[in-house]
């Protein structure tokens, strides 16, 4: 995958990030023996990096389709290109499938047994990179995340949950989880 990345991101002519902080040390020493491109426009990092802090300063975020990465790149408006790593009951094929409905992304992911030499993935992030009607509705994404109070939403639910849960203690019952609608 990696390998993939390196090749669709010099293909697609990006500056690029690669965070290698999960790769294994073999997946390391292949780039490196590979002799794959680090240039002024291609990094390969191997620290944490919040996401919160960089995906605003990015045009796309490329990733593996997790909820969080995911979440973090439409919060900051990006377009998305996702990668899913982990098989499809994982939810990596879900938010991938979820971005292309959303049309945040140019295509619902790319398995890893997709990404061959890396042209069809650099073809993604061209177009992830070039497209405006990508970039309009990440935007119009990251603006209705940001107005509907997420954390605090599910803190109140957290919250009443408690409540609810002390209430019944007191009277000499228990409840289960609470029912989410």
């Amino acid at each position: 995958v990696a390998r993939a990345w390196v090749r669709a991101a010099t293909y697609a002519g990006c500056d690029a990030l690669l965070d290698l902080q999960h790769c294994g040390a073999s997946v390391k020493a292949a780039l490196h023996a590979d002799g794959l491109p680090v240039t002024p426009r291609l990094f390969l990092i191997d620290m944490p990096i919040p996401h919160a802090w960089l995906f605003p300063k990015c045009s796309m975020v490329a990733c593996h389709g997790g909820a969080g990465t995911v979440h973090q790149a439409l919060a900051a408006g990006c377009p998305v290109v996702a990668m899913p790593c982990l098989p499809a009951e994982s939810d990596q094929p879900f938010w991938a499938a979820a971005c292309h409905r959303a049309r945040v992304s140019p295509n619902a992911g790319l398995p890893p047994s997709q990404l061959g030499s890396g042209e069809s993935l650099g073809r993604a992030f061209k177009r992830a990179l070039s497209d405006p009607s990508l970039f309009e509705r990440a935007a119009r994404l990251s603006v209705s995340m940001k107005s509907e109070g997420g954390a605090a939403a599910a803190a109140k639910v957290v919250v009443e949950a408690a409540a609810a849960s002390v209430r019944a203690r007191a009277a000499g019952r228990t409840l289960g989880m609470p029912h989410m609608s």
